[in-house]
């Protein structure tokens, strides 16, 4: 059965085999200089890696991780206390395999969300599926819900690695500490979270005040979790008064 050319393009893509259909006809022209051995591995290859960009780019797209500057650029020597080795261990390894949590505490301007945001990033890059989200968004999620929240909380609780941004910048109703407690319990012990906050434990009654809840995320949050913490100055006001002058 003979097929034109547009019919064919038509059944790759049907196939997903997208970028075989997009460069037909360079396809076509190499089939007088490769056996079909060579051409089915070619073929193969191709749609491989292709298929793999996609996924890739789709996760990521999905993750929300947003821009960031890569950890190459990260100034090590400005935070007056940082564990660089424990920190660069995380990125030699698969942080959802290990099922230990991530705890990020210091100031602001330290780096903590650089440092998240390039973990969410390898664990695209890995294989996994991936949620970046700051905590104030994640509660407003989940509070305007309605009927939709079981849903919700399905989310967030089964996304292979989950990073929350920013607890502690802002206090939150029972009712959030209760959503954030859902997540947690339904987490703990399956899949990892990364969490970043400007607060030392002691702090977090100022986040949930009142909330009965807190204790029970504390307990789940860190027993089995690595926490970091960094101190120093802002680096982006250190680097606004050094421009200023």
């Amino acid at each position: 059965m003979q097929y034109s050319d547009e019919i064919l393009r038509s059944n790759l893509k049907e196939l997903k085999l997208h970028y075989t259909a997009d460069n037909l006809e360079k396809m076509l022209a190499s089939l007088d200089q490769k056996n079909s051995r060579e051409m089915l591995s070619h073929l193969v290859t191709i749609e491989t890696t292709e298929r793999h960009s996609r996924s890739i780019a789709r996760r990521m797209n999905e993750a929300r991780i947003g821009r960031f500057k890569r950890m190459e650029d990260f100034n090590w020597s400005h935070p007056t206390e940082i564990n660089r080795n424990s920190i660069e261990g995380l990125f030699k390894s698969d942080i959802t395999t290990s099922g230990k949590n991530l705890i990020i505490i210091g100031t602001q301007g330290l780096g903590k969300t650089m440092i998240a945001r390039n973990l969410a990033s390898l664990a695209v890059y890995q294989g996994h599926t991936v949620r970046f989200v700051t905590a104030s968004r994640l509660v407003a999620e989940l509070l305007s819900a309605g009927h939709r929240l079981e849903s919700r909380l399905r989310y967030y609780a089964n996304v292979e690695l989950l990073v929350i941004d920013e607890l502690g910048y802002l206090s939150y109703q029972d009712r959030a500490a209760d959503m954030l407690y859902e997540i947690v319990s339904r987490r703990y012990e399956k899949a990892p979270i990364i969490l970043t906050s400007n607060l030392a434990f002691k702090e977090w009654p100022t986040i949930f005040p009142g909330a009965a809840c807190l204790s029970a995320i504390l307990d789940r949050l860190i027993h089995h979790c690595e926490i970091l913490h960094i101190t120093g100055d802002s680096y982006r006001k250190t680097e606004a008064k050094g421009k200023a002058k």
